[in-house]
C-alpha cells in the first residue's frame, strides 16, 4: 500500500515537471490523474453535473495558467484542491438563485388555473419563435441542444459519445449557442 503511494506520487510530481516544461503528451496525464479529484470537489458543492463539468474545464484552464507558478510539485493534489473549491464557489456565485423575501402577501394572491386566450397566444408566440431561433442552428448545435434541455438528463460523456465531440468543447459550445439564441430573439423585438 505504502509502495502504491510513493509510486502515485513519483508519478504526479514527474506529471507536474512534464506540464511545467511544456510537453504536450503530459497534460492528456494531468487530467486523467486530477479528473476523480477535481470531479469530487466540485460535486462536494451539490453542482448538476452539467455544472460539475463547467467546474473541471475551469479548473484545467487554471491548472494549465498557473502550473508554471507551482514550486513543489509534490503539493499538486492540494492544490488542485483548492483551486477546484475556487471554481465551484466562483461558479456557485455566479449561477446563484435569487429567492424573493417580503412579508408573504405576494404568496396570497393565486393565479388564475386557466390561462387567458391572450396569455395563451403570447405563449405560444414565444415558443415558436424559440423554436425557429433553435432551428436557425447547425445541424449539431441542434442535436446538442436537445441533448442539454432535453427531457433525458444526458451526462457529458454521453454527450461526447452521441456526437462525437470533444469534452471541452461543450461547455463553450453551449455558451455560444444561448448567446445566438438570445441575439436571434433580441433581433425580433
Amino acid at each position: 500500500m505504502v509502495e502504491n503511494t510513493v509510486a502515485r506520487d513519483a508519478w504526479m510530481v514527474d506529471v507536474v515537471r512534464r506540464c511545467q516544461r511544456g510537453e504536450p503528451t503530459s497534460w492528456g496525464e494531468a487530467i486523467r490523474l486530477f479528473r476523480p479529484l477535481v470531479a469530487r470537489v466540485a460535486r462536494s458543492f451539490g453542482l448538476s453535473n452539467g455544472h460539475v463539468e463547467d467546474v473541471c474545464q475551469n479548473t484545467w484552464i487554471r491548472m494549465v495558467q498557473g502550473i508554471g507558478t507551482l514550486r513543489e510539485p509534490e503539493k499538486a493534489r492540494s492544490w488542485m484542491v483548492t483551486v477546484a473549491r475556487r471554481e465551484a464557489l466562483r461558479h456557485l456565485r455566479e449561477h446563484e438563485r435569487h429567492v424573493p423575501v417580503g412579508d408573504g402577501h405576494e404568496w396570497d394572491a393565486r393565479p388564475c388555473p386557466d390561462p387567458s386566450p391572450e396569455d395563451r397566444a403570447l405563449t405560444g408566440s414565444e415558443r415558436d419563435q424559440v423554436r425557429a431561433a433553435v432551428a436557425a442552428l447547425s445541424p449539431v448545435q441542434r442535436k446538442l441542444v436537445a441533448l442539454l434541455f432535453g427531457d433525458e438528463e444526458c451526462s457529458y460523456e454521453e454527450i461526447c459519445a452521441r456526437l462525437g465531440m470533444p469534452r471541452g468543447s461543450i461547455g463553450p459550445t453551449r455558451a455560444r449557442i444561448i448567446k445566438r439564441v438570445r441575439q436571434h430573439l433580441a433581433d425580433l423585438g
